[in-house]
């Protein structure tokens, strides 16, 4: 039997309409779209910036090679121009010549007066070693031939507590325990100035610009005097803002700052042009630092402590970015930068060297 009209119309009433019933399944995926996309964003907020901390941080630095350790000093370490040399200097008058990487010894250079080395430098070509010692003599070593070539003597007859080639190799500094700095001129080997200005005893550290225009020579009264190249007159005296006294000096390579560290824990970088401090790096235990030198980016300044600490810091940042200790912890004596900027090497009083990969 047919369904009457009005049951057939009442049916069709109750119904949903085609609209109300796509309505809301079209309402329910908005929903779901919009609850998977707040989803992702709040995932994204939380691994993106996980992922972009792993990707910049810097890995730690890490041992890579330790050299010699006969029970003597290390007093001085420095890299050939090439990177592919390291000399070690001692207190038992050697200087060893590691190649480098792999480590192995390639020479050993005798001191003639067996006075101890006090502190050596290549010459920026990489082809003589400067080397000084504790009974006042220089002595000038060829690189290739292993040779000694020349020996200059100090005129005051002191110890000679530092070397330093300037940036064109025909000029060799050399600070005395006389409070002197005596400027040589290689190959002539002549005498060519003696730098002496006030209070002059007690000099701790000195470095050469990179242009070789100017000197900076450190002093235990707290004050920097800059001296003016090849003339070599005074041209300026900086004071450590603390008083404190000066342990290191240091230039970046552009000769337009300069790292000083002093006794009370603080290093102060100088705009060169201007005379004055523009930041101070405060280390975290106040501990002297002993040790001021550029990665040759001048985006990072190494740093060593009385109490074997190493710190590298981001000089755009004014932080400390990884610090780490001598592994026998026995009292940094040197440190120097590979030309590549990649690799530490570090002296200590035990009589070992260590490279360090920072990356």
């Amino acid at each position: 039997m047919s369904e009457n009209p009005p049951a057939r119309l009442a049916r069709f009433r109750h119904r949903p309409a085609l609209a109300d019933r796509v309505l809301p399944t079209r309402r329910r995926e908005r929903l779901l779209v919009i609850v998977l996309t707040v989803v992702i964003c709040v995932a994204a907020a939380i691994v993106v910036p996980q992922v972009a901390s792993t990707a910049t941080a810097p890995d730690p630095p890490h041992l890579t090679a330790t050299l010699g350790g006969c029970g003597c000093s290390v007093t001085s370490v420095a890299f050939g121009p090439s990177g592919a040399t390291l000399a070690t200097g001692k207190s038992n008058g050697r200087i060893y010549l590691w190649n480098v990487p792999g480590g192995n010894l390639a020479a050993t250079l005798a001191d003639p007066g067996e006075g101890g080395i006090t502190s050596f430098a290549f010459s920026p070509s990489g082809t003589t070693l400067a080397a000084c010692d504790g009974i006042g003599s220089i002595y000038l070593w060829n690189i290739p031939s292993r040779k000694l070539a020349a020996t200059l003597s100090d005129p005051d007859d002191t110890v000679i507590d530092s070397v330093a080639f300037g940036p064109s190799g025909t000029t060799l500094a050399a600070f005395a325990g006389s409070g002197n700095t005596y400027l040589w001129t290689i190959p002539g080997r002549r005498l060519a100035a003696i730098l002496s200005g006030p209070s002059m005893m007690g000099l701790t550290s000195a470095a050469f610009s990179n242009s070789g225009t100017t000197l900076a020579a450190g002093y235990v009264n707290g004050h920097i005097y800059l001296w003016n190249l090849p003339h070599g007159n005074l041209a300026a005296t900086l004071t450590d803002p603390g008083g404190a006294r000066i342990t290191s000096v240091g230039f970046n390579s552009s000769g337009t700052t300069l790292a000083t560290a002093a006794a009370n824990g603080r290093i102060y970088l100088w705009n060169i042009a201007a005379r004055k401090v523009t930041g101070v790096l405060t280390d975290p235990g106040r501990a002297p630092a002993y040790s001021t030198v550029f990665s040759p980016s001048d985006t990072t300044l190494v740093t060593t402590d009385i109490n074997s600490r190493i710190r590298l810091w981001n000089l755009p940042l004014e932080k400390v970015t990884a610090t780490f200790t001598d592994p026998r912890g026995r009292g940094i004596t040197s440190v120097a930068f590979s030309p590549s900027g990649s690799e530490l090497a570090i002296g200590d009083i035990n009589g070992r060297t260590y490279l360090w990969d920072i990356g």
